[in-house]
């Protein structure tokens, strides 16, 4: 359990970062989402529709979106990976009464 929980934190830092990336290309290019909250479905509908006259701007946009799409399916999919093993896991009676405990002060 501990190397899939280390493997789906790396994946998590490595959407983080994909996400930074287009964030910065975008803000470097003067293009300012216009609402407040990102990486939602508006927010790539948006960034699907960004055209740069430039090709390689184009492309260089796609790549880094398409590098946040990956980095995402892998962070969930290390996710249900988790989820499905936790019941057999020794430690899976401290996981549970863990989040009940959470679930309790959110």
């Amino acid at each position: 359990m501990r190397d899939l929980v280390r493997a789906r934190a790396a994946a998590v830092e490595t959407l983080r970062v994909h996400r930074q990336h287009v964030s910065a290309f975008m803000l470097k290019h003067g293009r300012i989402f216009p609402r407040k909250k990102g990486w939602t479905m508006r927010y790539l509908c948006w960034l699907q529709a960004q055209q740069f006259d430039h090709p390689a701007h184009q492309i260089a946009l796609q790549e880094m979106v398409e590098a946040v799409r990956i980095s995402k399916e892998r962070a969930e999919r290390l996710e249900r990976v988790i989820e499905e093993f936790v019941p057999a896991w020794s430690l899976a009676p401290i996981v549970r009464a863990h989040c009940r405990h959470y679930v309790v002060w959110i």
